[in-house]
């Protein structure tokens, strides 16, 4: 509700021209954001020369001028693909940013009386603690309710036998029309540490401007083609030797008979082994 009230009053003075009313309200959002994206990080600012001398000075050029360029980039700038975002910009500095708050805390920490220290690191804790327990409490949460995204046991053991009884440079074409969660996030490769064909092709592949039309149409062709031949060539030419389907779905399985053989199948996964020769 703050922030409806401060963008509407933002927008007022916008459309009076009253641009030091407008900039004075623009600070006060670029204030919030930098807040609450940064937290605690930003005791990283706190430094003496002191401080700052346990580096040496050629680090400190490396580190600040990097995290200068990607400061720039993510306050004045945004990406584009996997839609509009600053995060890839600025996540460097969350992450060098980290040393320099340490430096601060330790060196501050220091030089303080005890009873005040305890105050401060216990201030700082809890400054730095509800995120953290409150994405915890969430996982919990889901765990507790079944919710969420869950790998069952009959999945496990085909991931299993992808992963023991197959090559490790075997490729695998997922049908990811049945298996969805794969088309987001690619946990079949993960867990069955083998190369997919097309694998996380609507959050990954699309978040870093890949184009996969190409793959796509080739993994769609093998899946819903009615043409035998058609199903062989496409497995061939792009060297797929095997193929993660359900077991419900039976189809692909009656038009690659005479070219695949049935390695591995339960209630929920059925394999196929591409046989090339």
């Amino acid at each position: 509700m703050m922030l409806d009230r401060l963008e509407l009053a933002r927008r007022v003075y916008l459309e009076h021209h009253s641009w030091l009313r407008v900039a004075q309200y623009e600070i006060i959002f670029a204030v919030i954001f930098i807040a609450t994206v940064f937290g605690t990080k930003l005791l990283g600012l706190l430094q003496t020369r002191k401080s700052l001398s346990r580096l040496p000075i050629e680090l400190h050029i490396f580190l600040i001028s990097g995290m200068a360029v990607s400061a720039i980039l993510g306050f004045f700038f945004q990406q584009y693909t996997g839609g509009s975002n600053t995060f890839n910009f600025l996540v460097s500095i969350f992450i060098i940013g980290s040393a320099y708050t340490a430096l601060a805390c330790s060196y501050w920490i220091s030089r303080i009386h005890r009873n005040v220290k305890i105050f401060l690191i216990v201030a700082i804790v809890i400054l730095t603690v509800p995120r953290v327990l409150q994405s915890a409490l969430v996982n919990i949460q889901n765990i507790q309710m079944k919710k969420g995204f869950i790998v069952d046991n009959y999945e496990l053991s085909g991931l299993r036998y992808l992963k023991e009884k197959t090559k490790t440079d075997s490729l695998v074409l997922v049908d990811y029309k049945v298996f969805k969660t794969d088309a987001e996030s690619p946990y079949i490769s993960f867990l069955a540490d083998r190369q997919m064909f097309l694998s996380g092709l609507v959050d990954e592949l699309t978040a870093h401007g890949i184009d996969f039309s190409g793959r796509k149409a080739v993994v769609d062709t093998i899946l819903t083609s009615h043409n035998s031949k058609e199903i062989r060539e496409n497995l061939v030419k792009n060297k797929i030797n095997y193929i993660y389907l359900s077991s419900l779905d039976s189809k692909l399985a009656t038009e690659a008979a005479n070219f695949t053989k049935k390695v591995f199948e339960n209630q929920r996964v059925r394999i196929l082994k591409n046989n090339k020769q």
